[in-house]
């Protein structure tokens, strides 16, 4: 049996991304490739829970999961 996970969308994973200085504008490419959260949410393994104040990433989970959704991931089959 699996379990799906809950990951915070959380602004401190960037300095464990290698990025110390994110971009601004928070490019989807470097979630994407660089956060291992992000891998878990695309895959379909995780589900988005958000704690304040991390909330600059949110937007960008909130798509991953709709992503995995809607493309049968992990275990939204």
């Amino acid at each position: 049996n699996l379990m799906l996970a809950s990951v915070i969308a959380t602004d401190d994973c960037w300095p464990m991304c290698g990025l110390k200085n994110p971009p601004p504008e928070y490019l989807d490419h470097e979630i994407r490739t660089k956060m291992f959260n992000a891998h878990l949410v695309l895959q379909g393994y995780a589900q988005l829970m958000t704690i304040q104040p991390n909330v600059k990433s949110v937007g960008h989970f909130r798509q991953y999961q709709t992503e995995a959704r809607e493309n049968n991931q992990g275990l939204w089959k």
